[in-house]
């Protein structure tokens, strides 16, 4: 640990998507002396997938992972969108788009393995941040050790300890619940590339394929209160969630969701968080700043919430690679030029996702209305304008 302490300029809690994004693109910058801290004895391989736009795949090309990902992900031609309670459907042609589900698995391991060896610490969580005079932070871990780095980027989700030392209040439940997996058919699936969106009465779904034998779905609907218990069995998840498919009368989601592995399978309850603390500037102080769900946690209507992750770990190592490190104010300036980038944009895609949770998943008339009347005669790709977003490459020099 000691060797830890003396070594390590940049920390980086949680080593999922966007702890390993950002540690990536330090590297590639030429950074020295990144530690990722996870606290799980592994990379945590289990999950679904994300949804990954235009804007995601220009960070990870930036990255240099694209193409790796892409050769086992299969780009999808449309969206076809369906509502149960207006019995119409439209179609979305994703020509001018990249879009692909890409498998949480996946994406792991290619940023893990393109990162040096002993980059990812595993069993290592921090409790706290204590703030010097000086504007330099003492991390403590959960086993005592501190450490003294140059730079702390907290990449550790949700329930961010990073997040909560900076100022920011706990995330704030959506009132939705969500089940994901991923249903497997080892001797190919019929699908064709293209994802399929059903709009119903208080519950939205939508399922489509990842490659030749792997599809995704999801269901949400309204969160109960028996959802913490049956998150841990997988066999009653996929239970439940068969029924809420039959429910919305499409036997092809069935079928996959009968098909679903469990290590793939999930409910969660959405969580989002209330940006004013961001805009106002509280996602840094001095050498601290925070990436992805620890910064901005979004519902995912939108399909951006790994994508504005990837976005933030690109956008933050162009600051850092600008400054000395050795230099307190520099970083400290680097960090708030990255939080400024970043605020309108992580800000403007949270509304948006909100706003699109309670249109497609609301059972009151009047979300209802809106939706089958007014957004659904309105789906084009010209709603897919925030895909547009290009954080730009990097200069590889690793």
């Amino acid at each position: 640990m000691a060797l830890m302490q003396s070594k390590s300029k940049i920390l980086i809690a949680g080593g999922g998507i966007a702890g390993l994004a950002t540690a990536l693109t330090l590297h590639r910058l030429g950074l020295k002396s990144i530690t990722v801290l996870e606290q799980a004895n592994s990379l945590r391989l289990t999950g679904a997938c994300l949804t990954i736009w235009d804007n995601g795949w220009r960070a990870l090309d930036a990255m240099g992972v694209g193409d790796t990902l892409r050769r086992e992900h299969t780009q999808l031609q449309r969206i076809d969108t369906l509502s149960t309670t207006s019995g119409l459907t439209k179609c979305i042609d994703l020509q001018h788009h990249e879009m692909r589900l890409v498998q949480r698995k996946k994406l792991l391991v290619a940023l893990a393995q393109a990162l040096p060896s002993n980059t990812i610490r595993f069993g290592l969580k921090i409790s706290a941040i204590h703030q010097r005079q000086d504007r330099s932070s003492i991390v403590t871990l959960e086993d005592g050790t501190q450490i003294s780095p140059k730079v702390i980027i907290g990449c550790d989700g949700v329930n961010s300890t990073v997040a909560k030392w900076l100022g920011f209040g706990p995330p704030n439940l959506a009132g939705r619940s969500v089940f994901q997996g991923l249903g497997n058919f080892p001797q190919g699936h019929h699908f064709q590339p293209k994802t399929l969106e059903i709009w119903g009465n208080g519950i939205t779904a939508a399922f489509g394929p990842c490659n030749e034998t792997d599809v995704f779905w999801y269901l949400s609907r309204k969160s109960l209160s028996s959802d913490a218990e049956i998150s841990y069995n997988s066999t009653i998840l996929q239970e439940k969630a068969r029924h809420l498919a039959e429910d919305l009368g499409n036997k092809e989601m069935v079928e996959v969701i009968k098909r679903s592995t469990p290590n793939s399978l999930s409910l969660t309850s959405m969580k989002y968080r209330y940006l004013w603390p961001f805009i106002a500037g509280k996602a840094q102080k001095g050498n601290v700043t925070v990436v992805g769900d620890a910064m901005h946690p979004m519902t995912p209507e939108l399909g951006q919430g790994g994508a504005l992750a990837l976005e933030d770990s690109v956008t933050l190592g162009k600051c850092l690679a600008e400054v000395d490190l050795e230099k307190p104010a520099e970083i400290e300036a680097a960090l708030k030029k990255y939080v400024e980038h970043r605020k309108g944009r992580a800000f403007e895609i949270g509304v948006q996702s909100s706003v699109s949770g309670i249109l497609q998943s609301g059972s009151w008339w009047l979300p209802k209305l809106i939706r089958d009347k007014v957004v659904f005669n309105r789906l084009s790709p010209k709603m897919l304008h925030h895909t547009g977003y290009d954080c730009g490459p990097l200069q590889i020099l690793s």
